[in-house]
């Protein structure tokens, strides 16, 4: 049976990624980011599961050591989790998008009662690739094209799915 293993990543509340190998990158232990300066953390605030960094490659078959270069490629596409793999609980960064976004949309989005009383669900449906997204995705793309809220779109895309993503795209 083969485990599949998970570096611990080192990520501050606002999303900053400071490893995703705290193992092998100790340096950015600092407490504090000095991109925002929110605390970093290592563990979901809800569950106190480890963050998953990097997926590891498995250990050759010779006993000798995974390739340092494919761990260097890995570590520079890692994107920090929105969501704990162990509670399903949002990390801070995705929770503080959430309600920026929702706050964007409330203040400058021209929205009727309807758009108003499902916003918050649509804009959080908007990171996961669940049976909702979609929904969400065409709902959000609604209120783009007829509010001038389209100054969210960049901010939002940065934390969609693919799914979001590519609905939002017109694609």
């Amino acid at each position: 049976m083969c485990v599949t293993r998970y570096s611990v990543a080192l990520i501050c509340k606002g999303g900053h990624i400071a490893t995703p190998n705290l193992s092998t990158d100790q340096g950015a232990a600092d407490e504090y980011c000095s991109e925002c300066g929110e605390k970093k953390i290592f563990r979901c605030p809800s569950c106190n599961a480890s963050i998953r960094g990097i997926k590891l490659p498995g250990i050759r078959g010779d006993g000798g050591p995974f390739d340092a270069v494919l761990v260097g490629r890995l570590q520079a596409s890692y994107s920090p989790p929105s969501y704990c793999y162990k509670c399903g609980k949002p990390f801070p960064w995705t929770e503080s998008k959430i309600t920026a976004a929702i706050e964007l949309f409330l203040e400058f989005g021209d929205l009727n009662e309807t758009q108003k009383e499902t916003i918050e669900q649509d804009i959080a449906n908007l990171t996961k690739d669940a049976p909702a997204t979609e929904l969400s995705a065409m709902r959000i793309k609604r209120i783009w094209e007829s509010t001038p809220v389209a100054i969210a779109r960049e901010g939002i895309m940065e934390f969609c799915s693919r799914t979001a993503a590519k609905i939002l795209n017109g694609q």
